[in-house]
This record gives structure tokens, sequence and C-alpha cells, in this order.
């Protein structure tokens, strides 16, 4: 009986963050965002199920918040949001949100304050070790609080192909930031992907406890595309999503649970 009640609320959960996020999505005016959003809403679906089984009215921080989707889902979802984002995005500090490096500047909170810290899409960014981030958040999450990371996962089926064909898995910095680029900003690329037991081992070497590992697929062949792919890649994209659905450790995204003792 137990089990039929938590999966009638799984249900739920997963039906409930479905219709945020199509209320978000059909708020979204500028086609850039909205590309964004299609690429990036099974990741926020996911951690949406996830959080959704906390209890609701809690403090949540989202780390690399903008451009607001996630924290605009958890507002609705009854959750008390407040967000931190780098100086590189085009969002303004309030009260609510704080502009910071996480790598070298201290978060702006006290001492145990938030029941859950989201990290999510983050972590790759960094260009320094991630070390300092990890236990500022550990600071100020309270004890038992979770700490939710998510990122690709360096070891997806996509990147061992690449690998297998001598290619860069990294974009160059000279390729990267062209002379059309609007901001310059060594963030804008991923300059570290990680493996589950990477992310797992820095997670408790900055004092947390792992609770939950999981491999999912973020970005799916059937996500929504201005421009179609041509027959061949369309092709290439579904067999490899296939193996992502047979083989977990190929899946594209890391999720991993932690908290503070």
């Amino acid at each position: 009986m137990e089990n039929k009640i938590y999966i009638t609320e799984e249900i739920k959960s997963y039906k409930k963050g479905r219709e945020i996020l199509e209320k978000i999505k059909r708020s979204i005016r500028k086609q850039e965002e909205l590309d964004y959003f299609n690429i990036h809403c099974e990741r926020y679906r996911y951690i949406l199920e996830k959080i959704s089984r906390q209890p609701k009215k809690g403090r949540i921080l989202d780390i690399g918040c903008y451009p607001l989707h996630l924290s605009t889902a958890l507002k609705e979802m009854g959750f008390s949001v407040y967000g931190v984002s780098s100086f590189h995005e085009p969002i303004n500090q309030t009260k609510r949100v704080k502009i910071l490096n996480i790598e070298t500047d201290k978060l702006p909170f006290t001492d145990n304050k938030f029941d859950l810290v989201l990290f999510s899409e983050v972590i790759e960014h960094l260009y320094q070790s991630p070390k300092f981030a990890l236990k500022e958040i550990k600071r100020v999450l309270k004890k038992n609080g979770p700490l939710i990371i998510n990122s690709p996962n360096v070891a997806r089926s996509i990147n061992r192909l690449f690998l297998l064909m001598g290619k860069n898995i990294y974009p160059a910095i000279d390729d990267f930031f062209d002379d059309n680029a609007i901001n310059k900003s060594l963030y804008f690329r991923h300059n570290r992907e990680y493996t589950m037991a990477e992310i797992k081992r820095l997670v408790e070497e900055s004092g947390l406890s792992c609770q939950e590992k999981n491999f999912f697929i973020s970005y799916t062949p059937f996500r929504k595309k201005r421009k179609k792919d041509n027959p061949f890649l369309k092709l290439g994209k579904f067999i490899n999503y296939l193996l992502m659905l047979i083989f977990p450790p190929l899946r594209d995204t890391l999720y991993l649970r932690a908290a503070k003792n």
C-alpha cells in the first residue's frame, strides 16, 4: 500500500512540474530564451520532480539562477527562493538575487540559512577547483539540508565517440570567443566536466555526504528545435538516445544529492 501511495504522489509531482513549466514557457517572449528553455526543459522537469518531495515553504538557494526558469517554477511550487548569478549574465542584483563570483566570493548569507541548495549546470563552467564554492554551500545549508547537483556527464556516449575519433570534447577558447562574441567570459564555456565518481569525491571532500546519484537524459532528440536535423543526423541522435536508455552510465547528465550532516 505504501508503495502505491508513493507512486501516486510521484505521478502528481510529475504532472504539476509539467504544468508549471508550460506556464513559464507561455510567458517567454524572446525567441533566444525560448530556444534555451526548449533545450533545458527535461532537465528542469527532472529537478522539479526531485525537489517536489521537499517540505514546502522551505528556503532554497538557486546558484546559477539565470534565466530564472527554475527559480520561477520553485516559487510556483511554494518555496521561498533566493538566487546567485554571475557578473557575465544579463541580470540585475535584487534583494533575492545576488551577483558574485562563486569561485572566489563568499556567499552573502548567514550560516545554516537554507533548507536546500540547487547547483544545476554550474560546476562544469567553473575555471578553478569547485571546492571553495562547495564549502560555502555547506556553510549556508541547514543541518541535514540537501545539495542537489546536476552536470553534463563527461563519460556520455557522444563524448566517447568524439574521443575515439580524436576530437576535442571542449571548445577551444579561440574558437568559442570569436570577434562577434557578446561577452568574452570564460564562464560561457564548459571548462571542466566530471564523471560521477569525481563529483562524489569533490562533494565528500567538502564535508558533505552523498545520498543519491543517478544518470538521466536531458537532451533527447525529441525536444523542439527551430532548425530540423538532416535525416542522417536525426538517425544518429536516435541511435545515441537508445544507447543512453539501455546503458545509464552513457547518459548525458549526472544527478547527485548530498547532505550536510
